[in-house]
């Protein structure tokens, strides 16, 4: 990451144990690159199926016991008993795109079974915050649920449980609607990694007309929007007692503004200097293909993305 000015965030967490699952994640690592200089004081637990083979330093870590990696209800509520959480920041996810029955068993314990059992093992704490990532995907058309994936399915069914968990005495949540999200170190099979492996190797890629509109948004804007839930769920510009809120991260204010597949493919190519080996047309639309991402909530109040395509697309072309 691109060191800037200090990122302190308005909130003092010092001394609040925070537990963080899905720190090995894109999303995640990123995120905690940066956590010492944000929360300084703080005292975090990361949450992992099993031990790494290197830890972080001033990390805690709370490793699963049971041989599958799977965290039982009554693992999290010895961890609670030892070190009961001010706060949970939720990024682990399972995705799998092609399923078969197995897959879809699998999204359902990651994605629904393991939130809530560490919901249900902090009930009767008599405060908690709740970080969850949803997925712009459970809303086709931008209606409030319209899934287009299973796994888009999956990530709505547990906000429903997160409406009932929210409801408790002191408790507060927010749901942080992702939409396509980018950066150096990506190792995910998204299109960005995929235009750099293309750009080296000449291997022609066959997409659609490219019409589509999306919204990419840097990982580095996409920590400074967690920094900022974290400091509404702990009530700096947003007091409320209790309840689950929904915010969307868009990569532009106006819909009209969002680029098409085919000028953020342009865009890369001006921060390469190259032309991509890309064959617009060559593939028809997708039959569920969104053509203009719109979303029924609320942009997260006191945070807009700052990393324009070109600047974000050179970052990473320069390893940084």
């Amino acid at each position: 990451m691109v060191k800037t000015a200090p990122k302190t965030a308005k909130i003092d967490l010092a001394g609040k144990t925070i537990w963080i699952t899905g720190s090995t994640g894109y999303l995640g690592r990123s995120f905690l690159a940066e956590w010492g200089e944000r929360f300084p004081g703080a005292k975090p637990v990361l949450l992992v199926r099993r031990e790494p083979k290197t830890r972080r330093s001033g990390f805690e870590y709370a490793v699963a016991k049971h041989p599958s990696g799977d965290f039982t209800y009554e693992d999290l509520r010895a961890l609670r008993e030892s070190a009961a959480p001010a706060a949970i920041l939720h990024f682990a996810t399972h995705f799998q795109n092609a399923y078969e029955p197995a897959d879809a068993e699998k999204m359902i314990a990651a994605n629904v079974g393991f939130p809530t059992r560490l919901l249900e093992a902090c009930r009767g704490l008599p405060e908690l915050r709740f970080l969850n990532f949803g997925s712009f995907y459970s809303h086709a058309d931008g209606t409030a649920d319209g899934p287009l994936t299973f796994y888009a399915a999956s990530k709505r069914a547990f906000e429903s449980f997160l409406n009932f968990y929210g409801e408790t005495p002191g408790w507060r949540a927010i749901t942080l609607k992702v939409y396509d999200t980018y950066g150096p170190g990506d190792d995910r099979p998204k299109l960005v990694p995929k235009w750099i492996e293309i750009l080296r190797s000449g291997e022609e890629m066959k997409v659609s007309p490219g019409g589509q509109k999306l919204s990419f948004v840097h990982v580095d804007d996409v920590a400074d929007a967690v920094a900022r839930a974290i400091e509404l769920l702990f009530g700096v510009g947003a007091e409320w007692k209790s309840g689950h809120r929904i915010y969307q991260l868009p990569a532009t204010e106006k819909l009209a503004d969002l680029p098409t597949l085919k000028e953020i493919a342009g865009e890369f190519e001006r921060a390469a200097g190259k032309k991509l080996p890309i064959r617009f047309g060559a593939l028809p639309y997708r039959a569920n293909e969104i053509m203009e991402p719109s979303l029924d909530f609320p942009v997260l109040p006191g945070w807009k993305p700052k990393i324009d395509l070109v600047t974000g697309f050179r970052r990473i072309l320069k390893g940084k």
